[in-house]
C-alpha cells in the first residue's frame, strides 16, 4: 500500500514536504478513500507544525478534506475549523491568518450553496447554533486583523459569497453591518476598498430599514473617500445592489444611489461632483437589467444631472458631464454640441464623441424601424395560404 509512505511525508524533516503533504490532503484522502481519517487527521496535525507554510497549506487544506465527509453538511462545515485552526487567528504569522481566512470564506461559501445547510447553521434552538460556534466568530475576528492583507482576504471570501443572505440570521448582518462601519474607516485604503465589495452580498440580507440605512450608509462614505479606487469600487457595488434589488421590486436600493447623484451632483468638492457623474454613469450602464420603471428613472436623473453640470466652471467636470452624455439618455436642447465646441481640448473631444455615440444610436434605431417597415410591407404581399383539407 502507498499509504504509509504518504503519511510518512507529513513528519518528514524538510519543511518543504510536510507543506507539500498538507497542499495534497484533499487529493490524498480522495485517493486513499478507506483511509481518508487517517490522511486527515495527520494534516490536521500540521496546522501546529513549527513552520509558517505547512501551517498555512494545512489550513488551506481543510475545505476539501471537509467536502469529503460523510458527515451532514452543516455539520461538516461548521465543525471543519478545530481548535487548532482557531487558534491561528492569533498566530504571529499574517501569512498564517490569511490562510484561515480565505479557509473561513470558502466554508461560509459552500454553507451559502446549500440552503438547507445554511437554514440549519444560523438557528439555534436550545444551544449555540453551529454557525456561532467557530465560522462566524473567526470571520468576524479576521475581517479586523491589523494586517491589510488578512482583513482583504476575510472580506472577499463575505463578498464572493452568493449564499450570504441565505447563510447570517438578522443578529449576524448587524454585526457584520457594524464591522463594515468601523472599516470604512481604516487608515488602509484596500480595507475601505473591500468593505465595500461585501454590501452587495449583504443587501438581500438587510430585511428592515434601519438595517438597509446602515449598510446604505457604508457604501455612502465610500463615495466619499479620498482614494479614487475607493470611490469607483463604491459605484460598482451602489449599481450591483440595485441591480439585484430591482429585480426583487425593492425599490430602497435603486433610490438609495439616486439619492446619492443628487447629493453629489450639487456638491461645492469638484470631487464629488464628479463621482456623482461617475455613479449616475455607472448606474445608467447596469440599468438595462433594471425593472423598466427603474431604468426609466436612472436614466432621467442622470440626463438631469448632466444637463446641469455640463455647464460647470471646472473642465474636468464638464468632461464627465460629455461621457455621461454618451449613454442612451435624454439632454437638453444643443447640451452636447455645446461640449463638442468647448474651448477645452479634452471638453471638446469628449463632447464630439458624446455627439457621435448619439447620432449612431439614432441611426441605429431609424434602422431598425425601416427593417421592420419592410417586412411588414412584404408580409402584406403575401398570398394566403389555404389551409389542409
Amino acid at each position: 500500500s502507498l499509504i504509509p509512505i504518504a503519511l510518512q511525508l507529513a513528519t518528514d524533516a524538510s519543511s518543504e514536504v510536510r507543506a507539500a503533504f498538507a497542499r495534497r490532503a484533499g487529493a490524498l484522502c480522495q485517493v486513499f478513500e478507506k483511509q481518508r481519517l487517517v490522511v486527515a487527521d495527520e494534516a490536521r496535525a500540521l496546522l501546529e507544525d513549527d513552520d509558517t507554510n505547512v501551517r498555512s497549506a494545512a489550513c488551506e487544506a481543510i475545505p476539501r478534506i471537509a467536502e469529503l465527509s460523510d458527515e451532514d453538511t452543516c455539520e461538516k462545515l461548521t465543525a471543519a475549523l478545530t481548535p487548532a485552526a482557531a487558534a491561528l487567528a492569533s498566530d504571529e504569522s499574517p501569512d498564517c491568518r490569511a490562510s484561515l481566512a480565505k479557509t473561513s470564506g470558502l466554508l461560509l461559501q459552500a454553507l451559502g450553496n446549500d440552503p438547507d445547510a445554511a437554514l440549519k447553521a444560523r438557528d439555534a434552538e436550545n444551544s449555540v447554533a453551529p454557525l456561532d460556534r467557530a465560522l462566524f466568530p473567526l470571520l468576524l475576528i479576521l475581517v479586523n486583523d491589523e494586517a491589510p492583507s488578512v482583513a482583504c482576504t476575510a472580506l472577499r471570501g463575505l463578498a464572493d459569497c452568493a449564499g450570504l443572505a441565505r447563510v447570517l440570521a438578522p443578529r449576524h448582518v448587524d454585526a457584520l453591518t457594524n464591522s463594515l462601519a468601523n472599516l470604512s474607516t481604516s487608515r488602509h485604503w484596500r480595507v475601505r476598498c473591500c468593505a465595500g465589495r461585501v454590501a452587495p452580498a449583504l443587501a438581500p440580507a438587510c430585511d428592515d430599514e434601519e438595517r438597509r440605512e446602515a449598510l446604505a450608509s457604508v457604501v455612502a462614505k465610500a463615495l466619499d473617500d479620498v482614494v479614487a479606487e475607493v470611490r469607483s469600487n463604491a459605484c460598482a457595488c451602489a449599481c450591483a445592489c440595485a441591480a439585484a434589488a430591482s429585480r426583487r421590486n425593492d425599490g430602497f436600493w435603486v433610490d438609495a444611489p439616486l439619492k446619492e447623484v443628487s447629493r453629489l451632483g450639487a456638491s461645492e468638492s469638484s470631487r464629488q461632483r464628479r463621482t456623482g457623474l461617475l455613479l449616475a454613469r455607472s448606474l445608467v450602464d447596469a440599468s438595462s437589467s433594471f425593472a423598466p420603471a427603474d431604468r426609466e428613472k436612472c436614466r432621467e436623473d442622470a440626463a438631469a444631472l448632466a444637463d446641469v453640470l455640463a455647464t460647470d466652471d471646472l473642465p474636468l467636470v464638464r468632461m464627465d458631464a460629455a461621457l455621461l452624455l454618451a449613454a442612451p439618455i435624454q439632454a437638453g436642447d444643443g447640451v452636447v454640441q455645446r461640449l463638442a465646441g468647448d474651448d477645452d481640448p479634452d471638453v471638446s473631444e469628449a463632447g464630439f464623441n458624446a455627439l457621435k455615440a448619439r447620432e449612431e444610436r439614432v441611426r441605429d434605431d431609424s434602422s431598425c424601424a425601416v427593417d421592420f417597415g419592410s417586412q411588414s410591407t412584404n408580409m402584406d404581399f403575401v398570398d394566403p395560404v389555404e389551409p389542409a383539407d
